[in-house]
């Protein structure tokens, strides 16, 4: 009985030490350019976008998507409930159905991310956002910013 005592010690003990090797997943906040008219967006027009069945904004500016690699996984599964093999093969249909949608560009960095939205009127992409700086303009969606408690992206 010791013996399973301590062997059940040891498991627990082992699995709190690789809790901190799987951080929580960061909060996403979905970013665009400063110009941008677009202060709230749903997750119906998010889906419409990141499937590229929308490619312009309600005033009319070219939507250029973007992509942040690091949350690619909690978007999508948040935004479209698909998983990223989903999406690019949906986007692949998409480039042969010869539709006017591009798909998103995928930034590796924060900062690659971050250089794109400021310098592209019709940018949209998604980042966490404790990488969100002040020359960003941050969407909510659904009417909630992402430090609500019920914002949709979590």
């Amino acid at each position: 009985m010791r013996a399973a005592a301590r062997r059940a010690v040891a498991v627990a003990f082992a699995l709190a030490l690789l809790g901190g090797f799987f951080p929580a997943p960061a909060q996403i906040a979905v970013i665009v350019h400063k110009s941008n008219p677009v202060r709230d967006l749903t997750l119906a027009d998010l889906q419409r976008l990141y499937l590229g069945r929308q490619t312009t904004f309600a005033n009319g500016l070219a939507v250029v998507l973007g992509e942040y690699r690091p949350a690619r996984h909690a978007f999508y599964r948040a935004t479209l409930n698909m998983n990223e093999t989903a999406v690019s093969r949906h986007w692949i249909s998409v480039v042969f159905s010869e539709r006017n949608a591009t798909p998103p560009r995928e930034f590796r960095t924060a900062e690659e991310a971050r250089r794109f939205v400021t310098t592209t009127p019709g940018a949209i992409c998604f980042l966490d956002l404790a990488s969100v700086s002040d020359d960003l303009k941050v969407v909510t969606v659904e009417g909630r910013r992402p430090q609500d408690p019920e914002y949709p992206l979590r």
